[in-house]
């Protein structure tokens, strides 16, 4: 991810630093405590591929994807209750651009499914024991632009 930290709307949206830690973990304690469990050693590990925003000092949403360059997928993304309608989920998939969404139907924090469908992603597969996880694909902008452009042609 090698998008600069910015402000926007008076929140700092930035890649983690290790001194990010314990704020990462309390804030993942309270949103996936029944979702799942992030550890000290699994968030040290992945904070370079994790963004974080900030409201001052306080912590309003966790992001973490990871993968290939091109087909970068979106682990988590979790945005604190009183914090949502704010375009904060969707300025840093903006902005960050996953290619794939792995995400579970059944999160403490409610199912993210139609949130995900309205920036243009779609389920290609459903995955898990329970067949509660998600793969979503969006279709790329480009191929979106060229087949506009054509339908405008053949008006």
């Amino acid at each position: 991810m090698s998008i600069e930290a910015f402000e926007r709307d008076g929140l700092i949206f930035r890649p983690a630093i290790k001194d990010d830690l314990s704020k990462i973990l309390g804030f993942t304690d309270i949103f996936l405590r029944r979702s799942w469990l992030v550890t000290r050693k699994y968030a040290f590990d992945h904070l370079n591929k994790t963004w974080i925003v900030l409201d001052g000092d306080k912590l309003v949403a966790w992001f973490y994807m990871d993968g290939k360059r091109v087909e970068q997928t979106l682990y988590n993304l979790i945005v604190h209750p009183k914090y949502r309608k704010r375009k904060i989920g969707s300025i840093l998939i903006e902005k960050l651009s996953p290619k794939i969404i792995r995400s579970k139907t059944d999160q403490y924090t409610g199912d993210p499914t139609g949130f995900y469908k309205k920036l243009g992603y779609k389920v290609i597969k459903r995955e898990g024991r329970k067949k509660n996880i998600l793969i979503m694909k969006r279709e790329s902008i480009s191929n979106t632009s060229e087949n506009d452009n054509i339908n405008k042609l053949n008006i």
